[in-house]
């Protein structure tokens, strides 16, 4: 759970005789290929909910209250509501998937029998997932729109109590809107999130993560004579201090939005017809415990 994404979930296991794989948590890179040639032969149901509760207060708030919004400008064009929240393109998605799960565990002891005691330190799913929702966040105004995508996805998380926290989600596939406002697109997109607690040097790949995500209009070319339309950029470090007895990392993520769309008229309160350029600068501080 977090101020940036939450979810919940629950599964439904397909073939009851086969049993859900374990697996010792390797080297990283090396997971992501164990993964993948799980692929075929799905054998679970996910149904997962998930909230994005900063991009939905920031876009109900400029929609719904303009003048409290607008009091959390620093810069005519920054504000740091905004900026917290920018990235999501919804206030919250349901989505169901179909595919394997696969979950981390190290042994832990052993018991009487002799038999190895495994502690669960993680999962990660790979498979074919639908998205659907209501609303779409455009320019960071919400609007209805019935949208869903269809997806390949290879998502997952490893945490190690004190020792490493990492997260990925890659994913692929075609989002499609109901509302002629918003573009068809083609998604493309890498997530990686890695927290070691007792380090404290500046690697690039360990207390850091990154996040990019690329769309391709697939239902009308756009006026910019090429047929990206959004992307998103983000990366951070992280640092381990200690607070009050316990260790915690202090998180820091700056990023860049770019979209091809019909903006939002402040002035009018209206989209305009013809689409053009935003650029928006990210500035999202976290603590992790």
């Amino acid at each position: 759970m977090g101020a940036y994404q939450t979810y919940g979930s629950v599964y439904l296991h397909l073939i009851r005789s086969a049993r859900m794989e374990v697996i010792a948590p390797e080297d990283e890179s090396r997971l992501y290929g164990h993964l993948l040639r799980r692929l075929i032969e799905p054998r679970y149901l996910l149904l997962q909910l998930s909230l994005y509760p900063l991009a939905g207060l920031s876009s109900s708030l400029e929609t719904d209250r303009p003048s409290f919004y607008n009091r959390f400008y620093v810069l005519d064009s920054l504000n740091m509501l905004k900026s917290l929240g920018s990235g999501p393109e919804e206030p919250y998605a349901l989505s169901l998937f179909l595919g394997n799960i696969t979950v981390f565990a190290r042994p832990a002891g052993e018991v009487a029998s002799d038999a190895p005691k495994r502690r669960q330190s993680g999962s990660a799913v790979v498979g074919f997932q639908v998205s659907a929702g209501h609303w779409h966040i455009q320019d960071n105004i919400r609007i209805n729109d019935r949208w869903f995508e269809p997806e390949l996805r290879l998502k997952g998380s490893l945490n190690e109590p004190g020792v490493r926290r990492v997260s990925w989600n890659v994913h692929t596939g075609v989002k499609l809107h109901h509302n002629p406002i918003v573009a068809d697109v083609v998604v493309l997109a890498f997530q990686r999130d890695r927290s070691d607690w007792n380090y404290r040097g500046w690697s690039p790949a360990r207390n850091s993560f990154f996040e990019y995500s690329g769309y391709l209009a697939v239902d009308r070319a756009p006026d910019n004579g090429w047929p990206w339309v959004r992307h998103l950029a983000r990366l951070g470090k992280k640092y381990p201090v200690r607070i009050g007895g316990r260790t915690v990392l202090l998180r820091l993520g700056v990023g860049v939005l770019w979209e091809w769309l019909r903006r939002f008229d402040r002035t009018s309160r209206r989209f305009a017809q013809r689409e053009s350029s935003r650029l928006e600068w990210l500035i999202q501080p976290n603590v992790e415990f």
